[in-house]
């Protein structure tokens, strides 16, 4: 079997409301009420993953838990590589600090930097993509993988891995890509 990912983008932020990217008070948004009733209501892939791998940022985690309730209870891997792209441009899109996350207490954060990585790094971000699909292939070769994060990295991952250059996903939205 190959390895297949399943991408979802998370459900709607407080930032995506009236695109207020850069303004403060949408640091590491969460989900609006409307976000929250997408994952409720999200139509999901029927099949059972082997690995799960979440951004992060609060409306990753809270996208997560909102469609897999039950993966509070399970090992799920939140790792800095899936936060959006390019890092450093929108306040939105920097994470609150490591010792200050709210996860649940089965996630492993082993790829979580004790320093929060907002750069503005367009070669950096294509590193961290290619690093995680390696790590990926590398660890779940055979597997069916969910992988919650967002629209840009999203975009630049189905650009570099399966050249698709207009691929924008939708909050809340799945695609999957086999490798």
């Amino acid at each position: 079997m190959p390895l297949t990912l399943v991408f979802v983008r998370h459900a709607e932020g407080t930032h995506n409301v009236n695109k207020e990217y850069a303004n403060p008070v949408h640091m590491d948004a969460l989900l609006t009420e409307i976000g929250h009733h997408q994952t409720a209501t999200a139509q999901k892939p029927a099949k059972p993953f082997d690995a799960i791998y979440c951004s992060p940022m609060k409306r990753c985690i809270q996208t997560l838990l909102g469609l897999y309730p039950e993966s509070k209870d399970q090992r799920v891997f939140v790792d800095d590589r899936l936060i959006e792209q390019a890092q450093g441009f929108n306040i939105c899109n920097k994470r609150v600090e490591k010792q200050d996350m709210k996860i649940p207490p089965l996630w492993l954060t082993e790829g979580v930097s004790e320093i929060n990585p907002f750069t503005l790094d367009a070669a950096a971000d294509e590193k961290r993509i290619e690093s995680f699909t390696n790590h990926v292939k590398n660890n779940h070769p055979d597997g069916c993988i969910l992988v919650v994060s967002h629209c840009t990295f999203i975009h630049n991952w189905f650009k570099k891995y399966k050249s698709v250059d207009d691929m924008w996903l939708n909050n809340c939205e799945f695609k999957e890509a086999v490798l």
